[in-house]
């Protein structure tokens, strides 16, 4: 979400995420808030994080500007955060350079769309050779959720907490 090939129009938001690719994750709430990301590969997965909230939030998919082909998806809402849910796929394109656009047509407002990164498929074939944008070895560790765990979480809140205190009573 942090590549700079990704274009973003309307109001996005970064947003710190220990569990997000990265560390982070992009966010709107902006019903026409759009990017757009170039490519050089034969498939595309988009990764993103379902927030609680019940409303779907919908998106238009394009690749290569071409709306023959175009989608219309929906976040679910969902009773439980989901990390790296598959928000849109593409695949068997041609191995060459291509853009792929989304577009928010619905449902933010009352909830944050939230996406993480891309996966790309560079294989001729279409074997699961893939990488993600931008490239890192480091991407595998946080698609499969290994991000951090309780523990570690539990002691940056009380860390912070304990800090603050400590601020507030000696100053």
């Amino acid at each position: 979400d942090m590549d700079l090939r990704v274009t973003y129009k309307g109001m996005w938001f970064q947003m710190v995420n220990g569990r997000g690719y990265g560390g982070t994750l992009h966010t709107t709430n902006e019903t026409s808030s759009s990017l757009t990301v170039s490519f050089y590969g034969s498939g595309i997965t988009v990764l993103g994080y379902v927030p609680l909230g019940t409303a779907p939030i919908n998106v238009h998919y394009t690749i290569d500007d071409d709306e023959a082909t175009a989608q219309d998806r929906a976040v679910p809402g969902s009773g439980i955060n989901i990390i790296d849910m598959p928000f849109y796929a593409a695949s068997g394109l041609p191995l060459q350079q291509h853009t792929l656009a989304m577009n928010v047509t619905s449902g933010a407002g009352s909830r944050l769309f939230m996406y993480d990164c891309f996966v790309v498929d560079k294989s001729a074939g279409g074997s699961q050779t893939s990488s993600s944008l931008p490239t890192s070895s480091s991407h595998s560790n946080q698609a499969s959720g290994r991000g951090m765990s309780g523990g570690q979480i539990a002691g940056v809140v009380v860390g912070s907490v304990l800090g603050t205190v400590f601020l507030a009573f000696f100053f």
